[in-house]
């Protein structure tokens, strides 16, 4: 009964994945039957949905400091959002979006931190936290084919799923080895750290770039290859994918704990290059089982552990922040590429995930010591 907590923070991650799920591939099935293949939309549409994590380093800083059991709170801000998109439809869809991710992120940085302190720094205590969030994927796919393509339906969902996982975390928050830390010893751990860290950080900017880039530059060949059905691109988009990051995460957390959590995320970048790869340049089964090859959960887990590992305990809601801070950054390109490149193509947008995967390659960054 001890470590209850850590099993009620895992449902309540589900819940929010699960909900995340739903709008992510919901919003992308909307835009392709209503607006046909427009790259430009789904990018922007990412944007909104990566740029309000570039305030996750000051989320994570106050969480710390402050108490993150207060920090929260603010993820009510976030059901209320999908609440309007709800009501009024895609008059609010994209700033209702950004806000609603904003404050839902800063709770995702409060709470990961609280697991991975309690936790010390654990692969293994980290990939059971992920787990709940790769089988609320998983669900978002079924239950994707399930619900009517309305907009209404499907955001007042997602607006409650996210209140119940707030209220979870605010009520099952545990007190035991949770300290606060100064803000300077904050300063402190990311100055001692200095280049090792500047260089991973880097490292997790490009991998998210090509990441994003792969996930909504090949949805619409994954939709093609399934021949627009709805229930069959849940599956393939979400549920399959939530199968093999459940094993996946599984192997990351055992590898983290045994190895240098730098070098697992390497590794991590030379799978994206052949996933990305596979995908541009194969069609029908193959390509899906290139897409269902575990790529994120190791991602996840080997770029959390690792910078966790840099600052050291009760500084986990900063960590988190800083990989949270990495995946907006990798995420600002989305906004611009459209205005600098005009129309994308797919053949564009391959280029630059080879281009982001192969400077990341070349980043040298320290062994930790686990």
């Amino acid at each position: 009964m001890r470590n209850i907590w850590l099993f009620l923070y895992t449902f309540a991650a589900f819940l929010h994945v699960l909900a995340y799920g739903l709008h992510f591939s919901f919003a992308r099935y909307y835009v392709k039957l209503t607006l046909g293949y427009d790259y430009n939309f789904i990018i922007l549409l990412s944007a909104a949905e990566l740029l309000p994590l570039l305030f996750a380093v000051i989320a994570g800083v106050l969480a710390d400091i402050i108490g993150r059991r207060k920090i929260i709170f603010v993820g009510f801000i976030g059901s209320i959002m999908y609440l309007l998109i709800a009501i009024y439809g895609l008059n609010v869809f994209i700033p209702s979006i950004a806000i609603a991710i904003l404050s839902i992120s800063i709770v995702n940085v409060a709470t990961a931190g609280v697991v991975l302190d309690v936790g010390r720094i654990s692969g293994r205590v980290y990939a059971i936290y992920t787990i709940g969030m790769t089988l609320g994927w998983g669900i978002a796919g079924i239950l994707l084919s399930i619900l009517p393509t309305d907009l209404r339906t499907v955001y007042t969902l997602i607006a409650i799923l996210e209140g119940l996982m707030v209220t979870i975390y605010i009520l099952f928050f545990p007190s035991e080895s949770i300290e606060h830390a100064s803000f300077k010893e904050i300063v402190n751990a990311i100055s001692a750290s200095g280049k090792d860290l500047l260089r991973f950080f880097i490292a997790v900017i490009l991998a998210t770039l090509a990441m994003e880039l792969i996930w909504n530059g090949y949805s619409f060949k994954l939709i093609d290859i399934v021949h627009e059905d709805k229930l069959l691109f849940g599956i393939v988009y979400a549920t399959l994918p939530s199968i093999t990051g459940v094993i996946g995460r599984y192997i990351a957390g055992a590898l983290v704990d045994k190895h240098s959590p730098v070098h697992v995320f390497l590794g991590t970048i030379l799978m994206l290059i052949i996933v990305a790869t596979g995908l541009h340049y194969t069609t029908g089964v193959l390509a899906i089982l290139f897409w269902l090859i575990p790529t994120y959960a190791l991602y996840d887990i080997s770029s959390a552990i690792s910078i966790g590992r840099f600052l050291g305990k009760k500084k986990q809601a900063t960590a988190m922040g800083i990989v949270t801070l990495a995946t907006a950054i990798g995420g600002l390109p989305l906004l611009t590429l459209p205005l600098i490149l005009g129309k994308l193509t797919i053949e564009t947008i391959y280029i630059i995930i080879l281009v982001s995967l192969a400077i990341s390659l070349l980043l040298p960054a320290r062994k930790i010591q686990v």
